[in-house]
């Protein structure tokens, strides 16, 4: 069956935010990862917005996480009842957005990394798709329904690695901050297949 996913983020300092993919004047936005993980989707866009210089703690939580696992990877900031308890507040909704990308940096405080998000889209980019990052790498509980991005898809590895790290887009990369490579696309290493085809 399929996985949805809403969102929980906080500023530094401020209260914890819910949003179940709510954007003001969008409509329903799809709920599975990869309906709307997309670079110029208006709920990726409205997120970027809203971290845009101002670093947040941000999860993207599937319904299929653990309860333990959320309050984990939040250390108890989060907890699934927040998001998917039958008392959960319906969520925030964000500010529209038309986010420009160009020049900017996907950036994590936490772990000193910068994504170039100019490479990211150039080496990304599959028939005119751009798969967004920052939904991937702070995504929890992936690969445990339909719509969710796959073991075996090209940087499957890097999904949810940055969960409930404090991350910003900023214009520059930070001093002292090492780039991280990643490039996620919806489709099988073509390494991995020729590997496999060698195999007698």
């Amino acid at each position: 069956m399929g996985q949805y996913y809403k969102i929980a983020f906080q500023h530094d300092g401020e209260r914890v935010v819910v949003n179940g993919r709510k954007v003001e004047g969008e409509g329903y936005i799809m709920a599975k990862l990869m309906e709307h993980s997309w670079m110029e989707n208006p709920l990726t866009m409205a997120v970027a917005d809203e971290m845009y210089k101002w670093p947040m703690r941000l999860l993207w939580c599937g319904d299929y996480a653990e309860k333990d696992e959320v309050y984990d990877a939040t250390d108890g900031a989060v907890e699934y009842e927040d998001l998917w308890g039958e008392d959960a507040d319906p969520g925030h909704e964000l500010a529209p957005s038309k986010f420009d990308y160009n020049g900017k940096w996907l950036v994590n405080h936490d772990k000193k990394l910068a994504v170039n998000l100019d490479e990211y889209w150039r080496k990304s980019e599959d028939n005119g798709w751009v798969i967004c990052p920052f939904p991937l790498l702070t995504a929890l509980g992936n690969g445990r329904g339909g719509g969710d991005f796959h073991e075996g898809y090209i940087g499957a590895d890097k999904v949810g690695t940055w969960v409930w790290d404090l991350i910003s887009i900023e214009d520059e990369k930070p001093e002292g901050y090492e780039e991280f490579k990643v490039v996620f696309k919806e489709r099988k290493d073509k390494e991995e297949d020729e590997g496999k085809k060698k195999v007698p």
